[in-house]
């Protein structure tokens, strides 16, 4: 029988990863939270330095979408992710490089067939100009 440490230190009590206790939601909301924050900081560096086209505004604001299970069973992860999401802007601020961080929160309610087809068709390029 393997102690409480064994687990802190990274060991199961039968000797396997202690990944296998993190729960699938929450590997998959940290998986999201990871995709959102690169996605913010891909926006910001292609944002700078290079050409702007000629319509793209000096100070046109950075779209973040991110999807959250904010019904169902997971809706505490959800509105936890959230709050803390919120307080990150909060702290580290709305802006990059001038340009404004909207958010765009969406209910995927926990359900990874409906967070494939949100992703989808969040991800196509407007072309309604």
């Amino acid at each position: 029988m393997g102690r409480s440490s064994d687990i802190v230190a990274g060991i199961t009590r039968d000797g396997g990863p202690a990944s296998r206790l993190r729960p699938p939601h929450l590997r998959r909301g940290l998986a999201v939270t990871a995709l959102v924050a690169c996605s913010a900081i891909a926006a910001a560096c292609s944002s700078g330095g290079g050409t702007a086209s000629p319509s793209a505004s000096p100070n046109a604001p950075i779209k973040v979408g991110y999807l959250l299970p904010l019904t169902g069973i997971f809706t505490k992860n959800g509105t936890s992710e959230q709050n803390g999401f919120k307080l990150g802007l909060k702290h580290f601020g709305t802006s990059v490089d001038g340009h404004p961080i909207q958010v765009t929160y969406a209910n995927d309610q926990g359900d990874p067939t409906v967070s494939l087809s949100m992703a989808g068709s969040s991800s196509r390029p407007n072309t309604s100009r």
